[in-house]
């Protein structure tokens, strides 16, 4: 992975200031991206006060803010994904969920969602263009409390209809969602009564009705995070063992998973490291995501021929006080996004990997 390129307007302090820690006037963290050709569009948030926030590139290290966004306080965009409109991009306004459609990445115009019948904080955490349309999917939570899983769904990006409400969402979140030719894949994490964790997927013809997946063994006490179609069918990527090694997992049909290879690369020493993000094209599978380290954290990344065999690529130093929330494949490369500049100062951030070849 090459330098980042910082597409947010955090910066250091005013000059002459003695600050520690430092803190930008506006930070800002990216939390997904998106490719369309040789379009790049990420979305994250900015700070102080919380508002949705979202920047386009042409190349992958040329990064420009769009200014045309409605985003009032209080609001966040948490996904991205390319459709045959444009753009979409899903998150949340106060404690409601929210979505926001663009045809080129630079203005963007916020949709109606129609609200589920539930209770806590709602929130849209991915979203995907699949057999029959468009597909968002979160959950409802009340604090740290998971209430359920949620999806919608919608042909124009701009009105939202909440899904049935099946039995298997209870105590679930989605975190992440992947179409393939018959079907759209959900994953995500379960809470039972009695608090204990594992990983979960479901699945759906239509986005409306959805059917849980076959529970893996290497689902207990795992959080599955991201997921995208290709290789053996479906690779998804996460954590297991309560955070503290990263996994992945695939799947021909999206309904029966298999735990990947994963190797030293898949821990760290006792301490916290994940895979939150995984996309098909290029090299094969990328995964992004982050460690702890140094008490700062630190980004980590994962290639993969087949989806199945896992090996952990060497940080680069623009790593180190980074995390990696987002990444796809598109024509110049792969682009990860997240922020740099961990725990004090915000500032939203992409690395870029060209693929090998002529120019390369």
């Amino acid at each position: 992975m090459e330098q980042p390129a910082a597409p947010g307007p955090s910066g250091p302090g005013p000059s002459g200031v003695f600050c520690s820690p430092c803190h930008a006037a506006v930070e800002a963290s990216l939390a997904a991206v998106a490719a369309a050709g040789s379009t790049y569009v990420a979305v994250g948030i900015e700070f102080p006060p919380p508002r949705a926030a979202a920047w386009f590139s042409g190349d992958g290290t040329a990064w420009h803010r769009s200014a045309g966004i409605e985003a009032p306080d209080g609001s966040l965009m948490a996904a991205v994904g390319a459709w045959s409109g444009g753009f979409v991009s899903v998150g949340g306004v106060g404690a409601g969920a929210a979505a926001w459609t663009s045809p080129d990445g630079r203005t963007w115009q916020q949709g109606a969602v129609q609200a589920p019948e539930t209770s806590g904080t709602v929130r849209m955490d991915a979203v995907v263009s699949g057999p029959a349309g468009l597909v968002a999917a979160g959950g409802a939570s009340a604090g740290s409390t998971q209430i359920g899983a949620l999806a919608w769904t919608s042909t124009d990006g701009l009105h939202w209809t909440a899904a049935v409400n099946a039995p298997s969402f209870a105590g679930g979140t989605i975190a992440g969602l992947a179409a393939g030719r018959l079907r759209v894949v959900a994953v995500g994490s379960v809470v039972s009564a009695d608090g204990a964790v594992s990983g979960a997927t479901w699945w759906s013809a239509d986005g409306r009705t959805w059917s849980p997946g076959l529970a893996a063994p290497s689902f207990s006490g795992a959080r599955l995070l991201a997921v995208t179609a290709g290789g053996p069918g479906f690779v998804a990527v996460g954590t297991a063992d309560g955070g503290a090694r990263a996994a992945a997992w695939w799947s021909v049909d999206g309904i029966k998973w298999s735990p990947a290879g994963g190797g030293p690369g898949f821990t760290n020493f006792g301490q916290r490291i994940s895979m939150t993000a995984v996309t098909n094209g290029g090299p094969g599978f990328v995964a992004a995501g982050s460690r702890d380290s140094a008490g700062n954290g630190s980004a980590a990344a994962w290639v993969s021929g087949d989806g199945m065999t896992w090996q952990r690529v060497q940080d680069p130093v623009s790593f180190g006080g980074a995390e990696l929330a987002g990444v796809v494949s598109g024509a110049p490369g792969v682009v990860a996004v997240g922020a740099i500049g961990l725990p004090d100062n915000w500032a939203a951030a992409a690395w870029l990997s060209r693929y090998p070849g002529p120019g390369a």
